[in-house]
């Protein structure tokens, strides 16, 4: 069984923008969280810096109880293996954390509901599925969301 993903105390600045500081979120395997608030807010940008593409401005992201955040390259790189990036409806291999940028952006209802369904599939198999999204159906069919806007 998959451990599950945390943040403790993220926070991302960028140039004098503070987009969120002190910001701590658990990603249970078997479950879509969707990242919710308003545009701007930084819900893209926590999952960049969840898959260790963007680094943080400070905190920690860790999974299997040990830091991935904070390791040398080489420790980043082999934790990188353990999940995807789904792009469109497009999904390489059958990663443990799967990071998905607003999924059903553009989709007509039916084509939306087919990419929370294939998604679902994949948390059915224990995966850990992180979606930001403004879309109320995907919120609605997440198990959990994490909201972001300021003062949350």
């Amino acid at each position: 069984m998959v451990d599950p993903l945390t943040g403790s105390g993220l926070g991302k600045r960028i140039g004098t923008r503070i987009l969120w500081s002190g910001l701590d979120v658990e990603f249970s395997p078997g479950t879509i969280t969707a990242l919710v608030g308003p545009s701007e807010v930084g819900k893209t940008m926590l999952l960049n810096c969840l898959g260790l593409l963007e680094p943080l401005t400070e905190g920690m992201v860790a999974y299997n109880g040990a830091s991935v955040s904070s390791r040398g390259k080489q420790r980043r790189l082999l934790f990188r293996r353990s999940f995807g990036f789904m792009f469109q409806n497009f999904l390489l291999h059958h990663p443990e954390i799967v990071f998905v940028d607003e999924p059903t952006a553009s989709l007509d209802d039916r084509n939306g509901d087919n990419i929370i369904d294939l998604l679902r599939t994949l948390t059915t198999a224990g995966a850990i599925v992180i979606v930001p999204t403004h879309d109320t159906h995907v919120q609605d069919r997440a198990d959990a969301t994490a909201d972001l806007s300021p003062g949350r």
